[in-house]
């Protein structure tokens, strides 16, 4: 975007008003206004790459409203824990665990997988997104989570129509865990 001196400049609507009140029965005055209005907001959409056709003026309001109310940023630093990466988790404790052996189950896979690579290395980075010191509960936590969220949820079915077609999904995830700064 240009810098703001190239913009258009509108009156408020209060003055607007009382200009429209002054023009008043004078309908060549009247359509002047209304032109130089229209020119304006084609001066915007130019500014702003639209292009002009039907739905121009709809796109101007949503460039302009994008930029005066912007979604808000989560506060904080972004967390390593995408929905690739739990994913990749998911499916790693659900492979670990021995469902015919009680004592196998999950908090006994998180504690296997959390003395593993790429696991080990990715706790021990900087926001484990737990407080606990213990990796393999770290994990659990993560892991109950996750089957929570519902952005994973969609991932996971992504993945299992990923498998269904005969490949295998977790060592491409694992990379992303073995490497998180680049997903």
């Amino acid at each position: 975007m240009s810098s703001k001196n190239h913009f258009p400049r509108f009156v408020d609507e209060e003055t607007r008003q009382l200009q429209l009140l002054e023009i008043g029965r004078n309908e060549s005055k009247s359509n002047k206004f209304h032109d130089d209005e229209y020119e304006k907001l084609l001066t915007l959409c130019e500014l702003y790459g639209i292009p002009v056709g039907e739905f121009m003026f709809y796109r101007l309001s949503l460039a302009l409203a994008r930029e005066l109310y912007p979604e808000k940023k989560k506060r904080g630093r972004k967390s390593k824990w995408n929905p690739i990466i739990r994913s990749a988790l998911i499916m790693q404790i659900e492979r670990t665990i021995q469902p015919n052996r009680a004592a196998r189950g999950v908090a006994w896979a998180c504690k296997v997988l959390a003395k593993r690579e790429p696991w080990k290395s990715f706790l021990e980075e900087k926001d484990t997104g737990d407080a606990t010191s213990d990796p393999g509960e770290a994990l659990r936590r993560v892991y109950y989570d996750s089957l929570k969220d519902h952005e994973v949820t969609l991932w996971q079915a992504k993945v299992n129509a990923f498998e269904s077609s005969g490949r295998d999904f977790l060592p491409t995830a694992l990379m992303c865990v073995s490497n998180p700064k680049s997903n």
